[in-house]
C-alpha cells in the first residue's frame, strides 16, 4: 500500500515536545480520503478507457489488457502526483503553524521578561529611595573595601559629601579611640560569621567624635567570593546625651544642678566608712532659708525658684571646693564636710573632735554671714531679696555613725537654730534632742486628738480638747468689776497618751508649725459659736465671744468661707464674735494678712489686735487693719500702777486708740490697784484673774444668770 507505515502524518496540531516548543507539527489527515477516491477513480477510468478503446479498434484481448494496464499506470502516476502535491501543501502548512506557535511563545516569553525587568527596575528604584532616605547611614564598599556608595544620612552624620569618599577606605572615619585589637576582633567575626554588630566611635569631617551603632554584613557571589561590604550605622550622640542627662538627673537637683538626696546619701556613707578607718570626723550641715515660704507665696514661684538657685550658688561659693553641697528639696540644703583636721600633728579622741567642731563652726558661721547680704535674682522676677538661713550641725562619730542618725541629729540642731531666733547655726546636743522629742510627743498627740476631733461632740470636750472662758467686763464706776459684756475662749488640751495637761505655750506653736492649727482652729471656732448661741438664747444682748485666730489660719485659703459656714450651721452671726489676732502675726505678712482681714471685715467680723505694743507697733498698719479693739499686753499691765514707764505706755495706747475710734482691752489684771489705774486711764474693757479665772461653759452660764434674769 502507498500509505502504509505513514502514520507520522497523523492529524496532530500540538507540538511533539508536549507543548514546550520542541519538535514539529505533523501533517493533517483530512486530505487522505479525497486522495484515495481520486486515485481509485483515475484507475477505474484509465482501465475502462483502455478496454473500450481496444474493443473499438478490434484489438485482441491481450492488447486491450495492455492498454488497461497502461491506463492504470497512468492513473497511478496521476494519483502519485496529486498525493505529492497535497503532501507538500500539508507539510508547508504544518511548518507555518509551527513557526507561528514558536513566535507566539517567544512573544509571551518576551512579555514576561519585560514585566519581570520592569518590576526589578521598580524594586531597584524603591530600594534606592529607601537607602537614600534612610535615617541610618549606609556605606557600601567593594571587595577591596573601597567605598562605592553612601546615602544622604551618611553625609549628614559624617559631614563628608559623597564625591569626597568615593573610592576611599572607610578608615578615614577612624576616631583612634579603638585599638588594633578591636578591629582584629571585628574582622575575625566578619570572616567567620559573615557579619558584625557593635558600638564604635568615629570621627566627623570637622574632627568631632561621635558614637554609632554599626552593623557590617558581607555579600558573596555564587562561588563564595566576597563582592561587597555593607555597613549600616546610626548616630548615638542624642541617645548618649539623653542617657547622660538622665544619669545626671538621677544624682543632681534639676533646678540648681547641685547633688540631690541620693548622691548626698552615697557620699555621706562613703565619708563615714573612710572616717571609721581613719578616725577622721565627718560633719553634716543642714541649711534652711528663713521665711522662704513667705517669699514664695507673696512674689510667686518663679521668684522663689530664682531665689533657690541663687542660694545654692552662694552656698557652693562659701564652702571649700571639695565639699559636697546638696539640695534636699524645697528650701533645704545640706553640706558634707570632711578633712577637718587642720594641723600636721595627728590628734586623737577629744582633741580631734574639738578641732573638728572649731573648723565646722567657722564654715557654719560663714554660711550664716553669707546670707546676711541680699541675693541677686536673675530673669523676670529679678532684683534683690533678703533671706537669712538657719544651720543645724551634726558631727560623726559622736552624733551618729550612720547616715540616718547623722541626718536626724542635724535636723534636730536645725530645729533648735530656728527656735532660737533663726539666722544662726546650732550644734546638736543631747539636750536639744530632748526638746525635739518633746515636740514630737506633742505633735503625735495633737494628730491623735485631731483624728478623733473631726467627729465633734456636744459636751465641749473632744479627745482631750476643751474650751475655758475668761469673762470680760466694762469697768464699774466705784471699783467693782462692772458689767459682764463678753468672754475670751481659751483652748485647753490633755495629751491623749497620759491625759496630762499641756500648756498652750507648748502645743500652739507646734500646731502652727505643722498646720494642725487649721482644723484645730475650726473646732475652737465652732465650739465657741455654740456657747455664744446659748448665751443669746438666754436673752443676754450684746455679749461678745472673743476667739483667737492664728496667722496660719488667716493665711489659709477659704478661711473666711469656712468661718461663715460654721456661723450659719451653729446659728450665730458675725456680731456675736470678736476675732483676736496678735500684732506680730498680723505684721508677719502685712499685705497678705491685710487682704484677708478686709475680706472678713466685709462679712461683718470685728477684730481685736492682741498683745499690742510687743510687736512692730506700726501705726500705719494699725489704721489700715481698721480693728475694733486694741488689747494691751499683760507685760505692761504688770507694771501698773508703780512703774511710771508702763503707766505712760498704757496711757499712750489708750489715748491713741480712742483717737482712732477704737476700744481698748486690758488683760492680766490681778490686783485692785491695777484695776483702779486702768479705770482712771480710761480703759474700756478689762479681764484677768482678779475678775475671773478661765472657767468651763457651765460656770460661765451660771455667771450670766443674773444678766439673763434682768434681761
Amino acid at each position: 500500500m502507498l500509505f502504509s507505515g505513514d502514520d507520522s502524518s497523523g492529524d496532530v496540531t500540538a507540538p511533539a515536545g508536549g507543548g514546550t516548543g520542541e519538535g514539529t507539527f505533523a501533517v493533517e489527515h483530512r486530505w487522505r480520503p479525497l486522495v484515495l477516491v481520486v486515485t481509485l477513480a483515475a484507475l477505474s477510468f484509465a482501465g475502462l478507457f483502455a478496454a473500450g478503446l481496444g474493443r473499438e479498434n478490434g484489438m485482441g484481448t491481450p492488447l486491450v489488457m495492455a492498454l488497461g494496464a497502461l491506463g492504470i499506470v497512468a492513473g497511478l502516476t496521476l494519483a502519485a502526483l496529486v498525493h505529492g502535491r497535497v503532501r507538500r501543501h500539508e507539510v508547508l502548512r504544518s511548518q507555518v503553524r509551527q513557526r507561528t506557535w514558536e513566535l507566539e511563545q517567544a512573544r509571551h516569553l518576551a512579555e514576561e521578561q519585560a514585566g519581570a525587568l520592569a518590576a526589578t527596575i521598580r524594586d531597584l528604584r524603591v530600594a534606592a529611595r529607601v537607602i537614600e532616605h534612610s535615617v541610618d547611614g549606609i556605606i557600601v564598599t567593594d571587595a577591596d573595601n573601597r567605598i562605592v556608595l553612601v546615602n544622604r544620612a551618611f553625609t549628614e552624620i559624617s559631614g563628608y559629601a559623597a564625591d569626597e569618599v568615593m573610592g576611599q577606605d572607610p578608615r578615614l572615619l577612624n576616631s583612634g579611640r579603638q585599638g588594633p585589637e578591636f578591629y582584629r576582633v571585628m574582622w575575625r567575626a566578619l570572616r567567620d560569621e559573615g557579619s558584625w554588630t557593635g558600638e564604635i566611635w568615629n570621627r566627623r569631617k570637622d574632627g568631632t567624635l561621635y558614637p554609632e551603632w554599626l552593623r557590617i554584613t558581607l555579600l558573596r557571589d555564587e562561588a563564595g567570593a566576597i563582592t561587597h561590604h555593607i555597613a549600616v550605622f546610626s548616630d548615638l550622640t542624642a541617645k548618649k546625651e539623653a542617657e547622660e542627662r538622665n544619669r545626671h538627673l538621677s544624682y543632681h537637683d534639676p533646678l540648681t544642678g547641685l547633688a540631690n538626696r541620693a548622691l548626698l546619701i552615697g557620699r555621706v556613707r562613703l565619708a563615714l566608712a573612710n572616717g571609721r578607718r581613719t578616725g577622721e570626723p565627718v560633719a553634716l550641715l543642714l541649711l534652711d532659708l528663713d521665711h522662704f515660704k513667705l517669699l514664695n507665696d507673696t512674689r510667686g514661684h518663679p521668684t522663689g525658684d530664682a531665689a533657690i538657685i541663687a542660694a545654692g550658688e552662694r552656698i557652693r561659693r562659701t564652702v571649700r571646693p571639695g565639699d559636697t553641697v546638696a539640695r534636699l528639696g524645697g528650701d533645704e540644703f545640706a553640706v558634707i564636710l570632711t578633712g577637718l583636721s587642720q594641723g600636721s600633728t595627728p590628734l586623737t579622741g577629744a582633741d580631734r573632735r574639738e578641732e573638728a567642731l572649731a573648723a565646722v563652726g567657722q564654715v557654719a558661721e560663714r554660711l550664716v554671714a553669707a546670707f546676711q547680704q541680699p541675693l541677686m535674682l536673675e530673669g523676670n522676677g529679678g532684683g534683690e531679696v533678703r533671706l537669712a538661713c538657719s544651720v543645724g550641725v551634726a558631727v560623726a562619730p559622736a552624733d551618729g555613725d550612720t547616715w540616718e542618725a547623722l541626718l536626724r541629729h542635724a535636723d534636730v540642731a536645725l530645729y533648735a537654730a530656728k527656735h532660737a531666733g533663726r539666722d544662726r547655726y546650732h550644734f546638736f546636743t543631747p539636750e536639744i534632742g530632748d526638746r525635739v522629742r518633746d515636740r514630737t510627743w506633742i505633735e503625735e498627740g495633737l494628730r491623735i486628738s485631731l483624728g478623733v476631733a473631726s467627729g465633734g461632740g456636744d459636751d465641749g470636750v473632744v479627745q482631750g480638747f476643751s474650751l475655758a472662758y475668761q469673762p470680760q467686763y466694762r469697768p464699774g464706776a466705784h471699783g467693782g468689776a462692772g458689767v459682764l459684756m463678753g468672754a475670751e475662749a481659751l483652748l485647753r488640751w490633755n495629751h491623749p497618751e497620759d491625759l496630762s495637761p499641756v500648756s498652750p505655750a507648748r502645743f500652739i506653736p507646734v500646731a502652727e508649725e505643722t498646720g494642725l492649727i487649721v482644723p484645730l482652729g475650726d473646732w475652737v471656732f465652732r465650739t465657741a459659736c455654740r456657747t455664744a448661741r446659748k448665751v443669746r438664747e438666754r436673752g443676754v444682748v450684746g455679749f461678745k465671744m472673743a476667739v483667737n485666730l492664728s496667722a496660719v489660719q488667716l493665711r489659709d485659703k477659704g478661711c473666711g468661707e469656712r468661718l461663715l459656714q460654721i456661723l450659719t450651721e451653729e446659728g450665730c452671726t458675725p456680731a456675736d464674735i470678736a476675732l483676736e489676732i496678735t500684732e506680730s502675726a498680723l505684721m508677719g505678712d502685712a499685705e497678705g494678712n491685710l487682704q484677708a482681714v478686709h475680706e472678713l471685715r466685709a462679712n461683718g467680723f470685728r477684730f481685736a489686735i492682741d498683745d499690742f505694743g510687743t510687736g512692730y507697733s506700726s501705726l500705719a498698719y494699725l489704721r489700715k487693719f481698721a480693728a475694733a479693739y486694741v488689747k494691751i499686753d499683760k507685760s505692761f499691765v504688770d507694771g501698773l500702777p508703780g512703774d511710771d514707764a508702763s503707766r505712760q505706755i498704757v496711757a499712750a495706747v489708750i489715748a491713741m486708740a480712742h483717737h482712732l475710734g477704737l476700744e481698748t482691752i486690758a488683760e492680766g489684771i490681778e490686783t485692785q490697784p491695777q484695776l483702779d489705774c486702768l479705770r482712771e486711764l480710761g480703759c474700756d474693757i478689762i479681764q484677768g484673774y482678779l475678775l475671773g479665772r478661765p472657767m468651763p461653759e457651765a460656770q460661765l452660764m451660771a455667771l450670766l444668770a443674773p444678766v439673763a434674769a434682768s434681761a
